[in-house]
């Protein structure tokens, strides 16, 4: 039997990290959460939001310059209009200069942790929060409006321009109009949701819950048009790729399922629990296993390349300027990056 987390473990570990903001900012057990935007990779992690170079791994820029007590960051975040968006711990979303680092503006809720990227669309961002409320802000900070629910949100929501699609821990997606923040509809998927849909040009939303279901959804009227079960719980976000969807479980089983049925094409035993979602990249779509293991992975579900690092990977990998990079728990390394082939190019170590 592998040896898998189950989603009441998983939870213990998160509760614990967001427990740990209340003390030193040190090196907290979250992993890191990374966004690709043209050549720079911004990096949320511990106490520190950091600007990379993708091509050679050289930090541009680090906030704050120095560790501040009460930040802890873990979302990926937001690169929009000039802005890199990053919500902490405590409360607290920033507006970084993207070229420089340096702050333009912060909100405080002052109740609940961001763990959810925000999303920023038509000039309005869309900020989901623990404390059970989804803030909508304009792009100077100035709050349009909120909504308000029973449970946290931790994952990044989606938009048609019109309407944002929030999904929950409480098992449903809520689909808000973007203008007013009034529930257009909410659907129960029969699963807590802790990461983000993938919407598709035909308005179909595609999501994966600790219930261990794939499923589909019409963004129009919430309406569930079918569901895939997969064997063990689905904490990550599928990738959609001509047709198909790619995810893992934390089973360790990676899942190719055709979009318009959710009908399994192939499946692939990775070997290791998977939390993070995959990635495209010319080739194919790469995994990553708890365990420290990432697999290239082609659209047939052939093997491409394997690779183990050291450290666990929580986080998903991402893809940008000829690199594939990865955030591990090595004490040494941060991030690793290497090419389409699996070769390695570069390694960053912690902040200090």
């Amino acid at each position: 039997m592998k040896n898998r987390i189950t989603p009441l473990l998983i939870l213990f570990i998160l509760g614990a990290v967001l427990l740990s903001s209340c003390g030193s900012p040190q090196y907290a057990t979250s992993w890191p959460g990374m966004t690709v935007a043209n050549e720079s990779l911004y990096v949320s992690y511990a106490g520190s939001v950091l600007s990379v170079r993708v091509s050679d791994g050289s930090t541009q820029w680090r906030f704050p310059e120095k560790i501040e007590n009460g930040k802890q960051f873990f979302a990926p975040p937001t690169v929009a209009d000039g802005q890199i968006l990053v919500g902490d711990y405590a409360g607290a979303l920033y507006s970084l200069d993207a070229n420089t680092g340096s702050q333009k503006w912060a909100i405080n809720n002052g109740t609940g942790h961001f763990i959810a990227s925000p999303l920023v669309i038509n000039e309005t961002i869309l900020a989901p929060s623990a404390d059970r409320i989804v803030y909508a802000l304009d792009l100077s900070g100035k709050q349009r409006w909120i909504y308000s629910s029973k449970f946290a949100f931790w994952a990044q929501p989606v938009s048609d321009g019109k309407v944002g699609f929030i999904p929950s821990i409480d098992h449903f997606i809520y689909a808000l109009n973007l203008d007013t923040g009034k529930k257009v509809w909410a659907s129960d998927l029969g699963g807590a949701i802790v990461n983000s849909p993938v919407l598709d040009k035909d308005g179909m939303l595609y999501v994966g819950t600790l219930a261990n279901d794939l499923a589909a959804v019409n963004s129009s009227t919430g309406k569930i048009a079918w569901k895939f079960k997969a064997n063990a719980e689905i904490w990550s976000r599928p990738v959609l790729l001509d047709g198909n969807l790619f995810f893992g479980d934390l089973g360790g089983t990676i899942y190719c399922i055709n979009s318009q049925n959710g009908k399994m094409v192939w499946k692939l035993d990775a070997e290791g629990v998977i939390t993070a979602s995959g990635a495209a990249y010319p080739d194919g779509i790469v995994f990553s296993t708890e365990g420290g293991s990432v697999l290239g992975i082609s659209p047939k579900g052939e093997k491409l390349f394997t690779k183990t690092l050291t450290g666990k990977i929580n986080g998903s990998p991402v893809v940008g300027a000829d690199r594939i990079i990865v955030a591990t728990t090595e004490a040494d390394n941060l991030l690793v990056a290497f090419d389409f082939k699996g070769i390695d190019k570069w390694t960053l170590p912690p902040p200090k």
